[in-house]
């Protein structure tokens, strides 16, 4: 019988809804498991009380209509996100064979956008009434993995399940993104271990007897087949990393730790080349559940827009270049904490400025506030609550022993890259401490991270009622 990863309480299991969406990453189903609880389930049963409907469908029309005419639009809608695969490939932004380099050539032609579309890609598909359309509905029509079927992918399906294990063919890379969905474990941080495993194998450090006689050569149709079927059973390899990356380096060799690059908060780190971004870099790794692209990644740091369009959307004087480090501690803390007021809203950030520049940022979301409330409240007092709910997510993590320590990048990312055109680039550590101090500066914290006592009491934190922070 089939189980889940939530059942089988593997540390990056997750709450899943429907085929492809999932509250993942950071282990939320092995929580509900360890609770016994298979789901939840919401009906509600009153209507939505609106302040000034009128106004409401007013603005709902416009913005609606706004969306569906810009560029970023006209992109999502034949290719979804997987345009950002050829993106981020093409300006080496990429991670591929856990960390061998950062770039991916041998892919093209086979594992190219194109390809999927003509092949695969059996329609789009959208959230309920939402004009983004951001995901296939795929299938696999012929060879040995012919029927499998799912939704997606995201782009960095073809980065971890292609670039980062050095697989160039699709059939390969969508079955082994589907079995992730259908066992409810995180199709990212699978991704991550995956290619590591692949990585000591090749280095000699993972033998083929403790594989179980697996082949974990890159790109390895086998282990790519097998993996997660390991995990979803509890045996062999993946019993060992469903424990998580501790448990895994201690089981493997201390030895094998050296190539699992993690942020400090201990995540995996995503498969990403961001120490060729400063603004992005910040954001990600400072981020309060570790190293991640939903809370922190500065899209707009490496889309070449002017200083001045830049500038305007981001409130400040804000330097473009993406190697710069001046002016981006703001440009980092702007944009978590416009991640942050998207969640706080439940407004998916494909529709904000995190995804693209000509999307809504603070602006927009306010005036749908305020006609449903009838409220008057303002950008600045938007930008508050933004900064609240991010320092209360901090508060907890300093509860729990975080600092300073813990806003640190992988160590690979102050080793120069090694080739290509940005050949020698990496984090200085003098600099990114000097960016991390006028980061926490800006945020109200000290030179450990820890957020200062006014700041709480201005942030209406310092006598936060459940006395658990």
């Amino acid at each position: 019988m089939q189980r889940v990863g939530r059942e089988r309480k593997v540390g990056f299991a997750c709450i899943r809804h429907q085929l492809k969406r999932a509250a993942g990453r950071t282990g939320q189903g092995a929580v509900m498991g360890s609770k016994n609880l298979k789901a939840v389930a919401l009906r509600g049963s009153q209507s939505l009380s609106v302040k000034h409907p009128e106004k409401l469908l007013e603005i709902t029309r416009r913005q609606y209509d706004y969306a569906r005419r810009t560029k970023i639009f006209e992109i999502t809608k034949r290719w979804s996100n997987l345009f950002a695969w050829v993106v981020n490939n093409e300006r080496e932004g990429i991670v591929v064979r856990n960390h061998r380099s950062n770039y991916f050539p041998e892919g093209y032609g086979h594992i190219d956008v194109d390809i999927f579309l003509e092949k695969y890609s059996e329609k789009m598909l959208a959230c309920q009434q939402c004009a983004m359309h951001c995901q296939h509905r795929f299938t696999i029509k012929e060879g040995p993995y012919k029927g499998v079927m799912g939704e997606g992918p995201e782009w960095i399906a073809p980065v971890l399940f292609g670039a980062f294990a050095g697989n160039t063919e699709w059939d390969k890379a969508l079955m082994c993104f589907e079995k992730t969905n259908r066992y409810g474990i995180d199709s990212l941080t699978y991704g991550l271990y995956q290619g590591w495993l692949m990585d000591i194998y090749d280095r000699g450090l993972l033998s083929k007897e403790a594989t179980g006689g697996i082949d974990f050569n890159w790109g390895s149709a086998e282990a790519m087949e097998k993996l997660p079927e390991l995990i979803n059973k509890g045996e062999g390899l993946g019993k060992v990393i469903s424990h998580g990356a501790e448990e895994a380096i201690k089981h493997l060799g201390p030895e094998t730790g050296e190539f699992l690059y993690r942020c400090g908060r201990g995540l995996t780190n995503e498969p990403v080349n961001d120490r060729i971004l400063r603004a992005t870099c910040l954001g990600d790794q400072t981020s309060n559940r570790g190293n991640d692209h939903l809370r922190g990644r500065c899209n707009l740091e490496f889309m070449g827009l002017p200083a001045d369009v830049l500038s305007k959307i981001i409130g400040r004087p804000t330097n473009p270049d993406p190697y710069a480090w001046d002016t981006k501690a703001f440009f980092a803390m702007w944009q978590q904490n416009l991640n942050t007021m998207s969640d706080c809203l439940g407004l998916c950030k494909f529709w904000t400025q995190w995804f693209a520049p000509d999307l809504f940022g603070f602006e927009q979301p306010l005036e749908v506030i305020n006609a449903v409330t009838g409220w008057n409240m303002t950008k600045e007092e938007l930008w508050t609550i933004s900064e609240r709910g991010w320092n209360m997510e901090k508060m907890f993590n300093v509860r729990d022993g975080e600092d300073r320590r813990h806003d640190t990048p992988p160590k690979i990312f102050f080793e120069p890259i090694k080739e290509g055109a940005r050949k020698g680039l990496c984090l200085e550590p003098d600099k990114w401490n000097a960016l991390l101090d006028e980061y926490y500066e800006l945020r109200g914290w000290d030179k450990n991270g820890i957020p200062r006592p006014e700041t709480l009491k201005r942030l209406k934190l310092d006598k936060e009622p459940s006395h658990i922070l």
